[in-house]
């Protein structure tokens, strides 16, 4: 809007935002549905995290409101595509030329450890998919809670693992448990 101005086809652009305050789907579509019947927007936009977009996906369809699904990244679709758009990636897209990079490098045994939610557990199995192979092995999956803040539920076991690398996938914005990962020495560990 800055670089195009704020108006299209001579309708002028306004800009409505809300926090949805983290990862519960309620308050979003709760917040989608009041934008639509007291403010009147015309599309709505946003949806870091899978379980918010698909609970808001009936909120758009039943009011027939564009969707811009601006931040999921797993291959499941709310219903309705017809008012839903996607404008990112998918994991899969990140996760398997991990896969094939850690073969590559001569890899052996790894452990993943994902957000127990569906970017997270498709990352793990297209990781594991790839990966997977005689001479190499994935030895543990981790899963955390989505609302779950870092690792220090999962932290001790890893010391004592066999593995020699992890496969992590974080939401975006729960950076905690990567820099308890980094803080805490588990990548200098599991280089030995």
């Amino acid at each position: 809007m800055q670089k195009h101005g704020d108006t299209v086809a001579g309708r002028k652009i306004e800009l409505l935002v809300r926090d949805d305050t983290g990862s519960l789907p309620r308050p979003t579509s709760g917040l989608a549905q009041e934008a639509i019947a007291r403010d009147k927007v015309a599309i709505i936009a946003g949806f870091g995290l899978t379980p918010l977009a698909f609970a808001t996906a009936p909120v758009a369809t039943e009011a027939k409101i564009p969707m811009i699904v601006i931040g999921r990244g797993d291959l499941r679709h709310p219903a309705a595509l017809a008012v839903i758009v996607r404008s990112n990636f998918t994991v899969p897209q990140i996760t398997a030329p991990m896969a094939d990079w850690a073969a590559k490098k001569g890899m052996k045994r790894l452990f993943t450890m994902v957000t127990d939610y569906a970017p997270g557990i498709e990352c793990e199995n297209v990781f594991v998919k790839r990966f997977t192979a005689p001479a190499q092995a994935c030895s543990e999956s981790i899963r955390t809670p989505l609302a779950q803040s870092g690792l220090r539920p999962v932290h001790p076991a890893h010391q004592r693992r066999a593995a020699r690398g992890a496969v992590p996938l974080v939401p975006s914005g729960e950076h905690r448990g990567m820099k308890q990962y980094l803080d805490r020495g588990l990548r200098e560990a599991a280089s030995r």
